[in-house]
């Protein structure tokens, strides 16, 4: 797990047996497949105990997950943030940004994106920025022009949980490997419904469903490892093409300056664009694992974790001797380094059944299913003998309406509240509605105004017509 890359995903699922929850952990090999971490299924619904217990296992197995370099990729569930808090206290809890735009649109509106100053359309401009200095500056032109309520939702998690370029900047060494998603665990959670399906019956039978597939996967993964003679991965190729397409050394003026421990270089691009950044690359005289992959001022060698242009314009224009295309590539995009990730001497075998434990396990007394008599009275889960019902029975079954409470009603004619002045049967054009035997109550109305004494005329005056205070 150590040589895993620096950035994991968190999620939780429902399984469909009983009321219990699968919490994952993954990491990223060097070829960006994902690597199982940790696990647990716990009793009930995904909460600030389930992930609590769940990651104190995790550091437990793992200590290394409590770093400051490390990022756990996430949703927005407020149960979760705090339990990375308060457990895995040195690491960065990064909000996925899949579940951040989702939330935005069903707060903030404007699905498109596309409406200018709306939270969408800033927060996309602000997770493609490449360094802090870059987010300051979009927040500076955007801001002033934003919705209060936008804009207060937008702030409402700190920069570094939800745009790359502040969670590089906020500790050294820092990569976010060009992923902002946790779109690889919940990918995983598809992958394992296997488990999740009504057929594993019980969770430890479901344990054992999951560890059977995970050794299948690494027995698979590791063949490839090995089959692969490239200096690179598969997917380190795919980035190295990316990096080294569009850069030419005649568009770039590099000046290259060595001293005792490296190489200071300057790249600027020849052409006046928008985007014509400045970058001061720093290279090491001596690599890393096989790589020369050093820093560069502008923040995409931290963000994307690969060579900037920047970088790639150094290495293309051939001035510093023994520096090549695919040894600037860092160490996490290489073969050797996915080797690593899956040894050759360890068995991944899962020899566990039910009779083994049966034979060899202790069991745990705190662990009992719920008795059979408070089963049924769960919510969500249907009683014994209750009747399905059929597709035609519950389409037609009519949705209740809900009723609307009555506004209140007060004429200003008669004084009563049954109606309002248009329906009042005071009025000579409702005279045909008027039942029998109908008397007018306005003569009482002018007998109750009469015996009204002089300072509450006045008064009952100044309170109809106002006053100039």
């Amino acid at each position: 797990m150590p040589e895993l890359q620096r950035l994991f995903m968190a999620d939780a699922c429902h399984l469909n047996f009983g009321k219990y929850t699968l919490y994952s952990c993954y990491g990223v090999t060097a070829n960006s497949n994902m690597f199982p971490v940790a696990f647990a299924i716990i009793f009930g619904n995904e909460n600030l105990l389930g992930w609590t217990a769940f990651w104190k296992f995790a550091v437990k197995e793992h200590p290394c997950l409590n770093a400051t370099d490390v990022t756990i990729v996430t949703n927005q569930d407020k149960g979760l943030e705090t339990a990375i808090a308060e457990v895995v206290s040195q690491a960065v809890n990064f909000h996925c940004s899949y579940h951040r735009s989702t939330n935005i649109i069903k707060m903030c509106g404007a699905k498109s994106g596309n409406r200018v100053y709306s939270a969408l359309y800033v927060y996309n401009k602000l997770l493609k920025c490449r360094s802090v200095d870059q987010i300051q500056r979009e927040k500076d032109k955007n801001f002033p022009f934003m919705h209060t309520g936008d804009l207060r939702y937008l702030t409402s998690l700190k920069d570094h949980a939800q745009y790359p370029a502040a969670r590089c900047h906020l500790s050294a060494g820092t990569y976010m490997y060009h992923r902002t998603s946790s779109a690889g665990v919940e990918s995983m959670n598809a992958v394992n419904r296997e488990m999740r399906a009504k057929t594993a019956v019980d969770p430890l039978n479901a344990c054992i469903l999951l560890m059977k597939m995970e050794c299948k996967r690494f027995v698979k993964q590791r063949r490839m490892a090995m089959e692969t003679d490239t200096e690179l991965t598969p997917r380190g190729r795919v980035l190295y093409d990316e990096v080294f397409s569009n850069v030419n050394a005649y568009d770039f003026t590099v000046t290259v300056t060595e001293d005792r421990y490296g190489y200071q270089c300057t790249a600027v691009r020849n052409a006046l664009t928008k985007t014509n950044l400045r970058g001061k690359v720093t290279l090491l005289k001596e690599p890393l694992r096989g790589s020369y992959f050093g820093k560069c001022t502008c923040g995409v060698d931290t963000r994307d974790a690969v060579p900037c242009e920047h970088m790639a314009a150094v290495v293309v224009s051939s001035r510093i001797p023994g520096l090549t295309r695919e040894n600037i590539m860092p160490y996490w995009w290489r073969t050797e380094q996915w080797k690593v990730q899956f040894p050759d001497d360890v068995t991944a075998e899962c020899n566990v059944s039910m009779e083994t434990i049966q034979e060899n396990g202790a069991p745990d007394t705190n662990v009992k299913y719920c008795p059979s008599w408070s089963g049924p009275n769960k919510a969500g889960r249907p009683k014994k003998n209750e009747r399905k019902k059929s597709v035609l029975e519950k389409a037609g079954v009519r949705k209740a309406t809900k009723t609307r409470n009555p506004i209140m009603k007060f004429c200003q004619i008669c004084h009563r509240s049954s109606h309002v002045a248009n329906h009042c049967w005071e009025l000579e054009k409702n005279a045909e509605v008027r039942p029998d035997g109908w008397k007018s109550v306005l003569a009482d109305l002018e007998d109750v105004w009469d015996t009204l004494g002089a300072d509450d005329r006045v008064s009952e005056q100044e309170h109809q017509e106002g006053t100039a205070d």
